[in-house]
């Protein structure tokens, strides 16, 4: 439920460091963990990209980093604001909750691993929990799961 958990503030308000256009883009909460600072994400970066960042995360097409730049290419219009997203802290899991959490299920629910389109990762339109209970959908529709938790 991180990609969808807006704030009701912008980057630029919370950071006064981040300014231009990308200032305007909403910071989305990442979690309770961190030391209170923002990361950014986005789908402008690696060698040829132009944001300065090659900090790809796995094979995602999605990369940290690279704010100065950021800026620079979207007040440049070499890219979108919308290619660019905020997070205010992280999530941070110990081994034996990782095991826990994939133990277990809850209203039909298991964990699983799923690479999403970069675009749903990025998209700062969501509200809380909708991309969530899309993907959500999805995969019961995947996996012919019915609400009460039995298979079709």
């Amino acid at each position: 439920k991180v990609l969808d958990h807006p704030t009701a503030f912008s980057i630029g308000e919370m950071s006064p460091n981040v300014m231009g256009s990308l200032s305007e883009n909403v910071l989305f909460r990442g979690g309770y963990d961190g030391s209170d600072t923002a990361m950014l994400l986005h789908s402008a970066g690696g060698s040829n990209g132009p944001v300065k960042s090659d900090t790809m995360i796995g094979s995602s097409g999605i990369f940290e980093g690279g704010i100065v730049s950021a800026m620079e290419s979207v007040d440049a219009g070499a890219i979108e604001s919308g290619q660019c997203k905020f997070f205010f802290n992280h999530m941070q899991f110990t081994e034996m909750e990782l095991d826990d959490m994939f133990a277990g299920t809850e209203e039909g629910d298991e964990w699983v691993s799923l690479e999403i389109p970069t675009k749903y990762v990025l998209d700062s339109d969501y509200g809380r929990g909708e991309l969530w209970y899309k993907l959500r959908n999805n995969i019961r529709k995947f996996r012919k799961v019915e609400p009460d938790g039995s298979g079709a």
